[in-house]
Formats: C-alpha cells, structure tokens, sequence
C-alpha cells in the first residue's frame, strides 16, 4: 500500500500533473516535494518513502539560474541502491535523449542501464508529454503493478 510519495521534480507545471495523477492513483497517500538535486537526494535518504518520482534532469540547487545536472536522478537512483534502500523508484521524464558528457543517451538506453545499475530500487520509467494522457496510463500501470507485487508478498 502505497501512504507515502516523493516527488523529486523541478518544473511546476510537471510536478502539479504528478500530484493530480497521485491523487488519482493513490488519494489517500502523502505527496511530498523536492525541486533540485541536493533537496531531492537529502529528502529521498533521510525518510522511509512507499514510492519516489524521479526527474532525470534537475537543477543542481534551486538558485534561479538555468544550470541543469545532467542525468541528476540517476546519481540519487545509484545513491538509494548503494543504501539498499529499498524505495522504488519510477523515472518520469519528459526528454527522449540526454546529453552525458560529450555522448548523447536515448530514453530506452537509459532505462537499460538504470534497470541493470538499480534493480533493488528503480521499478520503471515514464515518458511524460504535455497534452497527452498516455504517460498518465504507463504511471497507473507501473504503480498498480508495484501495489499487486507489494500485496501478494
């Protein structure tokens, strides 16, 4: 059962379309909010969370300025299996291709890597898109997997 979730997401608009599904998937859970990096990996470590939302690409600290952390989420998924801290994690993620260095990354790649790189944490990845409803059913399905896998232990 799903009480408790963690929404590590710094756009405003992404993150008011997550709460809005949360409470439509799990209206009885506790939505809580990091906007950056440093918050977002300081808050998924320090409580215990049923489920965490994951952007990939966050502000290194909200500061104001434009400076994104490449692949920032996927440093917190890495810290959370070192923990073995045994949150599950669903990446939702509205680029296709991310920027590594000088390489560039594509959506399936990444979620190769996070599930061989993370298995005790990371459940899945969503494709989020504005105006489309789609990424809003891949999110259900993934959660109520998680709830059906979490019953029948």
């Amino acid at each position: 059962m799903i009480n408790r979730v963690c929404i590590v997401e710094d756009a405003e608009y992404k993150r008011r379309d997550l709460e809005e599904a949360m409470n439509t998937i799990v209206p009885d859970a506790e939505v809580v909010f990091a906007k950056d990096y440093r918050s977002g990996s300081r808050l998924v470590k320090r409580d215990e969370w049923d489920l965490i939302l994951l952007d990939m690409e966050l502000p290194l600290f909200c500061s104001g300025t434009n400076s994104h952390f490449a692949l920032g989420g996927e440093r917190i998924l890495n810290q959370l299996q070192r923990r073995s801290k045994g949150s599950p994690v669903i990446v939702v993620t509205q680029y296709t291709t991310f920027s590594e260095y000088l390489e560039e990354v594509d959506f399936e790649s990444l979620v190769s890597r996070l599930s061989a790189a993370c298995p005790d944490v990371f459940i899945g990845a969503v494709q989020y898109a504005i105006g489309n409803d789609g990424w809003h059913e891949d999110l259900k399905d993934i959660i109520y997997n998680l709830n059906e896998d979490t019953n029948s232990r």
